[in-house]
C-alpha cells in the first residue's frame, strides 16, 4: 500500500519505505531521465549516476525495471 506521504504532492518523504520506493522508482527511469537530456549534459549526467551507481551502467540499472525486489508495479502505473 501506498502511504500517505508518497501519494500527496508537497508533503515531504519520511519513511524509510518512501525513500526506498522513490530511489526504486528513480533508479528504474534513469535510462529515460538521460535520453530526455539536453545531448550537451548526457556525458555528465551519466558519468555522475553511474558513479553513483558503484560503476553499473544506466542500461544495468534498468534491465530489470519491474522485476526486483521491492518494486511496485502501482508505482510505475503513475507514470505512464
Amino acid at each position: 500500500m501506498l502511504s500517505r506521504t508518497t501519494t500527496q504532492p508537497g508533503v515531504p518523504l519520511t519513511t524509510a519505505e518512501d525513500k526506498t520506493r522513490l530511489y526504486e522508482l528513480v533508479l528504474d527511469y534513469v535510462l529515460d531521465i538521460h535520453d530526455s537530456a539536453r545531448p550537451e549534459d548526457r556525458g555528465y549526467f551519466r558519468r555522475s549516476r553511474e558513479e553513483r551507481l558503484k560503476g553499473k551502467t544506466l542500461e544495468q540499472a534498468v534491465a530489470d525495471r519491474y522485476g526486483g525486489l521491492g518494486r511496485d508495479p502501482r508505482m510505475h502505473a503513475l507514470f505512464e
